[in-house]
């Protein structure tokens, strides 16, 4: 659209505006709002959305006919509204006509503007997007998503599309690799009930989504990683992925991009169950990541990510092992019964774990080492079958807020040239002491709590009395 003034041919042609006989969307805006509107629009065309707006009309009548036959026969108007916009009195004359049209209406507000009592009669029960709250690539997203599935061409409507994945018959592919090989970017696909013996390669971004119970659709694989990622963005959820041995494979391994892993089942019987390195930053939430025959994470050179809500358990070497530059966070996990360190973060690792579960593990709940300079927040670290806590060969790291307890040996052992930063942790029925330091350990320790542990609350060796401080502990 426009301001109160109807367009003219003062404004360059940036975009086409749609001719022809296929549905198209209407774009409904203030031209004061030009610069981002008609950028938002060529992003659009990119995509592949045919879109239709006032571009090089003259006013007067034959601008109104246009603008009235345009509306009529859009399949879904596009409103930018802002402080200028919900003043225009084309604008309100054009989303009135929509909805007296009943047309499909999408309104997207570009800042924090009072909407006019007229309008909102007409705009609350339509969809908002709040483009001013949100980063780029998230409200391309959920423009993107919100427009309907006509006004996009050819390409643009397959990707959209939804696939279904059916191992016996009944589907429109028999394997999620064929699948994703006939999915456009954008595509969902569907995996029913049953045995997939295959390895996936997703270099597309589309989303694959069991329908059906977790446990009934597995994608198993021999000699090779179940799944592996090489686009920027996608989505896996609802699966069972069974990495069977035969080699050296991780059972997911994730080496670029921002995907989004949620509500599967992940074991591995050659490497580690998940691997996340040269910079990927991936989400993952809400799975289980098990019976790993290395570690159940293996983070490394460089590997990012949001690990939240899984349940990480009965691996063969660390739950979770962050190495080599590699900056996590991990929060809200459940990470337990490992035959190693619950997590293990050394050779320059860094991270963030927040508030956690980490019991049981073989080993120590924490170890750091080797350079490894990790931030421990309100994770409650127990039942260890050694020490809650080790940092040793110049570990370092910052812990605070935890509850640290009932660990066969010390809570926190500090040892070989490593220093830690502790405050306001309570460690308590331990084995051993709270807190033991020895062989050149050293550290900064304030306001801990640390009574009702079996040998006392501190042994710190005399070579490392002079690089201890304490203050404010309770003992």
């Amino acid at each position: 659209m426009k301001s109160d003034l109807p367009a003219d041919g003062a404004r360059a042609k940036q975009i086409e505006a749609y001719e022809g006989d296929e549905p198209y969307l209407f774009v409904c805006y203030s031209r004061q709002d030009a610069a981002q509107v008609l950028a938002d629009m060529q992003r659009l065309q990119q995509a592949g959305v045919r879109l239709w707006y006032d571009e090089g009309i003259i006013g007067g009548n034959r601008w109104r006919e246009a603008i009235a036959r345009a509306v009529t026969n859009c399949a879904q108007l596009l409103v930018f509204l802002s402080a200028t916009a919900v003043k225009s009195k084309h604008v309100r004359r054009e989303i009135a006509l929509a909805d007296e049209l009943e047309k499909p209406l999408l309104a997207v507000r570009l800042c924090e503007a009072a909407i006019p009592a007229e309008l909102r009669l007409i705009l609350q029960e339509r969809q908002w997007i709040e483009k001013w709250k949100m980063a780029p690539e998230q409200y391309q997203r959920a423009v993107l998503k919100a427009l309907h599935t006509s006004v996009f061409g050819e390409k643009m409507a397959k990707s959209r599309a939804t696939f279904v994945v059916d191992a016996v018959d009944g589907g429109d592919y028999r394997t999620v690799t064929a699948a994703v090989a006939a999915a456009e970017a954008g595509a969902t696909i569907l995996v029913r009930p049953g045995l997939y013996r295959e390895s996936i390669l997703v270099n597309k971004p589309v989303q694959i989504v069991g329908d059906g119970q977790r446990e009934d659709i597995v994608i198993e694989a021999t000699g090779r990683p179940v799944v592996r990622f090489t686009v920027e963005d996608s989505r896996m959820a609802g699966l069972t992925l069974r990495q069977a041995g035969g080699g050296m494979w991780f059972g997911v391994d994730i080496s670029s991009g921002r995907h989004l892993i949620e509500d599967c089942d992940i074991s591995s019987q050659s490497l580690a169950c998940v691997s996340i390195r040269d910079g990927a930053n991936p989400t993952l939430r809400g799975n289980r990541i098990h019976d790993g025959k290395q570690a159940g994470l293996y983070i490394y050179d460089g590997g990012k990510g949001i690990i939240e809500d899984n349940d990480i358990f009965g691996n063969a070497f660390a739950g979770a092992e962050i190495k080599t530059g590699a900056n996590p966070n991990l929060r809200g996990n459940r990470i337990y019964d490992g035959a190693g360190a619950g997590v293990l973060v050394h050779e320059n690792g860094l991270g963030a774990l927040e508030r956690n579960e980490i019991r049981g593990s073989a080993l120590a709940g924490v170890e750091i080492c080797t350079g490894a300079n990790p931030t421990l927040r309100g994770n409650r670290i127990y039942g260890g079958k050694t020490t809650g806590v080790l940092i040793h060969n110049n570990g370092t790291g910052v812990i605070e807020n935890n509850f640290i307890f009932s660990n066969s040996g010390a809570g926190v052992t500090i040892v070989d040239c490593s220093n830690a930063a502790m405050r306001r942790n309570r460690i308590t029925l331990n084995g051993f002491q709270a807190i033991w330091i020895h062989n050149g350990g050293a550290g900064t320790f304030l306001e801990n709590e640390l009574r009702g542990n079996d040998l006392g609350a501190w042994l710190v060796e005399p070579d490392c009395l002079a690089n201890v401080i304490r203050a404010g502990n309770t003992e």
